[in-house]
């Protein structure tokens, strides 16, 4: 996510869409405030498939069978994009991706 919030203040008509795990928006999700106070209306599609996935990944790898500390609870991003006046919503279920992303980037490129 720093990388798209990068992007976004050096190309701020751009769409600039990141993709981050659970894990990825726990340990860089604090970087919303910046993008907020720069006005780099970023989209983020996340996954919550409840582990850092990248950590788990090379532990895998390297100590087969000995993966500790990779799960995570079921993360609620919306209520920190709240308290940092953010913007965007929660997908859940079945319900289409394609309406809420062209909303995203109505609003991203109206900023």
């Amino acid at each position: 996510m720093p990388a798209a919030i990068a992007a976004k203040i050096a190309e701020p008509k751009r769409t600039v869409v990141a993709f981050a795990g659970d894990g990825c928006f726990l340990m860089a999700g604090q970087e919303l405030a910046t993008a907020v106070q720069y006005n780099a209306a970023i989209i983020v599609r996340g996954r919550d498939n409840g582990m850092y996935g990248t950590i788990r990944m090379h532990q895998e790898k390297h100590y087969p069978g000995r993966v500790h500390g990779t799960d995570l609870r079921e993360t609620r991003t919306s209520r920190l994009r709240a308290l940092l006046r953010g913007g965007g919503g929660d997908r859940r279920g079945d319900r289409p991706v394609r309406a809420g992303f062209e909303r995203c980037v109505a609003t991203g490129n109206r900023r």
